[in-house]
């Protein structure tokens, strides 16, 4: 459990909108990868960041659209299954709803 310790770093809008608009993509890719295998490492201890996370990866989703970001998308998509393995079926239910809507979004780009 020593990681979970540390998840609060990588949390914040503020941080990755910066991150987007400066067009830092490798910098994101590599935040979201590190979300996705500390979640995957924690498990079920990553439940109580959970509301801490999603909200900047649905900021990802939603504003890293163009061809540019498709890596980070994917790797965004990604971490959120990650994070659904982690927390378990409760979460995942309404985590899903908004990914789907999202990766139909996304094929049509």
């Amino acid at each position: 459990m020593g990681v979970a310790a540390y998840l609060h770093v990588f949390t914040g809008c503020v941080i990755i909108l910066q991150l987007l608009e400066k067009g830092n993509k490798l910098v994101l890719e590599q935040i979201v990868t590190t979300i996705a295998t500390v979640a995957d490492a924690v498990e079920e201890h990553f439940v109580p960041h959970y509301e801490e996370f999603i909200p900047s990866l649905k900021f990802i989703m939603a504003n890293a659209t163009s061809r540019d970001y498709r890596l980070l998308r994917g790797k965004t998509i990604e971490c959120i299954s990650l994070i659904g393995l982690a927390v378990g079926q409760e979460k995942v239910r309404e985590m899903y709803g908004w990914v789907g809507g999202v990766r139909g979004g996304v094929r049509t780009r």
